[in-house]
């Protein structure tokens, strides 16, 4: 991740504070494998989750993100994907594409595949379906850890405009659920 997106933020203040908002939003949601989360010193405005409960935001999200309640709403919604299976399904339906072409083409990449299946979540794309779980979950998940859901709203119907605004965006990857379906 670090090698292709930027190195890890290393400040221990804003650690705890991804830490505790973690332990705040999972508190009352089983992870088998608990969730880990990261902060990567990039200006893309972005977030994501990958299979093992691995959450990263990236500093840009941070920078634009207008209040902290939109920062837990997008924390929120990557958790959810963690705790839907999101990433594991992503990565092994990309992986079983791989090994079909690799097959197909008698390539016989298997060390290619190895090395780039833990990188597919950022690249690939949750169905509209999936972000809408998710984007339930995740408001659902708001109420007990006593944060406001407002923010994590606020924060998605912003997504237009800050893909226009900016360059060093990593799009989401399906856009989130439309207004009358979030709760």
């Amino acid at each position: 991740i670090e090698s292709l997106l930027g190195e890890r933020c290393h400040g221990a203040a804003g650690q705890a504070v991804l830490d505790d908002l973690a332990r705040r939003l999972t508190a009352e949601l089983p992870v088998p494998e608990g969730v880990t989360m990261r902060a990567i010193n990039s200006s893309m405005i972005n977030a994501f989750a990958l299979p093992g409960g691995h959450v990263h935001v990236m500093r840009g999200l941070i920078a634009q993100a207008e209040s902290g309640d939109e920062v837990a709403g997008v924390v929120a919604h990557e958790i959810a994907h963690v705790a839907l299976r999101h990433p594991e399904e992503l990565t092994f339906r990309q992986l079983g594409y791989q090994v079909l072409l690799s097959t197909v083409a008698d390539s016989g990449a298997v060390t290619e595949l190895a090395a780039t299946a833990g990188i597919h979540p950022v690249n690939s794309a949750y169905s509209r379906e999936a972000e809408s779980y998710a984007h339930r979950l995740a408001s659902a998940l708001l109420i007990p850890a006593n944060m406001s859901r407002r923010g994590i709203h606020a924060f998605f119907q912003r997504i237009p405009q800050l893909e226009l605004d900016g360059p060093g965006i990593l799009n989401y990857p399906s856009p989130p659920p439309p207004a009358g379906e979030r709760q």
